[in-house]
């Protein structure tokens, strides 16, 4: 991690909230296989645990935002994605509807949100090579090594910048920077895709800039490879298995919940 004492401050944070034996259960898992759109199981040793992989996922990326602060590689936009249309699209979503009124008309609003992104974009860039160039998104933080984040959240992601970042304050601001982009790359669904999710998928391939002499050259194996499914299992899963300290919320707040024992599975059919 860097030298900041702030980022040490908030990486203190976490390891003492952390729970140890759910270290060891993430850490040494092996993934038995996908529940639903939100929960997958996993291994330790002879228990099984359902898991909210969307809640550990973003707490994941959080963390991995303040390991990696001010180190971090960039995945470039094929194409820069201008401010003004992506807090537009936002705005005129669920997430804008209820902020938007208070603070304007959305022109006016999209407008002020690429003026304070325009004025923190040395910052961005330094520490989370989040690229702010000419009014656009230009490059976004590589968080975990071949990991894209849901191109569809960015707009959503651009907008709580300005509504959800305390930018006053600089542990407040590496926070809530951080917080915000775990929501953004969190693993949001799992299982069946609609049409609109698998177009996402698709246009999210060239806009990360990926190596294509490494992808599948079948269509279907690209689409099954940039699925969330493939990723949790062979980029995300494993990333956590290295470096995740998961807090204690995490055994009361339904995120992890032991299903099985499996040597009391043994007794219970050894007495039939």
């Amino acid at each position: 991690p860097c030298d900041l004492s702030s980022i040490y401050e908030l990486l203190s944070r976490v390891a003492k909230r952390s729970h140890r034996g759910l270290g060891y259960l993430f850490s040494q898992h092996l993934l038995v296989g996908v529940i639903d759109s939100h929960y997958v199981l996993l291994q330790h040793q002879t228990r099984l645990y359902i898991i909210h992989i969307g809640r550990v996922s973003e707490e994941f990326f959080y963390q991995q935002a303040l390991r990696r602060w001010g180190n971090l590689a960039s995945i470039t936009l094929s194409s820069p994605a201008p401010i003004i249309d992506l807090c537009m699209l936002a705005l005129s979503s669920s997430a804008g509807a209820v902020w938007a009124p208070r603070k304007g008309q959305p022109s006016e609003v999209a407008a002020e949100i690429a003026t304070l992104l325009a004025q923190h974009a040395e910052m961005l860039e330094e520490y989370l090579g989040l690229v702010v160039k000419d009014g656009c998104i230009c490059a976004l933080p590589q968080l975990v090594d071949g990991y894209i984040p849901p191109m569809f959240g960015l707009p959503v992601f651009v907008l709580r910048l300005a509504s959800q970042v305390d930018w006053s304050k600089e542990v407040e601001c590496f926070d809530t920077l951080s917080r915000q982009l775990a929501a953004f790359y969190r693993v949001s669904q799992l299982g069946d895709w609609s049409q609109k999710d698998s177009d996402a998928i698709e246009a999210a391939h060239p806009v990360a800039g990926c190596d294509r002499t490494a992808a599948p050259r079948a269509a279907a194996d690209v689409k099954e490879a940039m699925s969330p499914e493939w990723t949790m299992q062979h980029v995300l899963l494993p990333a956590i298995r290295k470096s995740y300290e998961p807090p204690c919320t995490h055994v009361s707040d339904g995120t992890v919940v032991q299903a099985a024992c499996t040597e009391q599975l043994y007794k219970i059919f050894e007495r039939c």
